[in-house]
């Protein structure tokens, strides 16, 4: 039986919903008042703060790719879907850890979305260098 009712619903309020944890402590004795007393003294759960910045960097990701894909079938052929493997692998961890960035500010974010489109950029371009390089020396 939990001794405390704040101290219980702040330790698990991250593993059960509100319901479960509220239920629990009802049955285990503890009256309504004081169930809904320990949740009001928990305050609210805490999220990370900034914004979120997952779907802007994906996309600037995605229209790269739709680049790459336009080029591809406007005649590069094999060249371009070595391009785009490359591509994609060269920034998959990268992009995942901007996509991971929480910036406080619009200013935060903006220069997030910019530093994936520069990165973006200067990948794309290092790598269809390299594999233009690549295919030039072997023919």
């Amino acid at each position: 039986m939990p001794e405390d009712v704040d101290t219980y619903i702040r330790e698990n309020r991250d593993r059960f919903t509100r319901e479960a944890i509220t239920r629990h402590l009802l049955e285990t004795g503890f009256t309504p008042e004081e169930v809904e007393g320990g949740w009001t003294r928990a305050g609210p759960i805490e999220r990370p703060p900034g914004l979120n910045m997952t779907t802007p960097v994906w996309i600037v990701f995605l229209l790269a790719v739709g680049g790459i894909l336009v080029l591809t079938g406007l005649g590069l052929g094999g060249l371009g879907l070595l391009w785009l493997a490359v591509f994609g692998l060269v920034l998959a961890w990268p992009l995942a850890k901007l996509a991971a960035a929480r910036p406080q500010t619009l200013d935060g974010a903006v220069r997030v979305v910019l530093g994936t489109v520069l990165l973006v950029l200067f990948v794309g371009v290092a790598t269809l260098y390299g594999t233009c390089l690549a295919v030039v020396k072997l023919a």
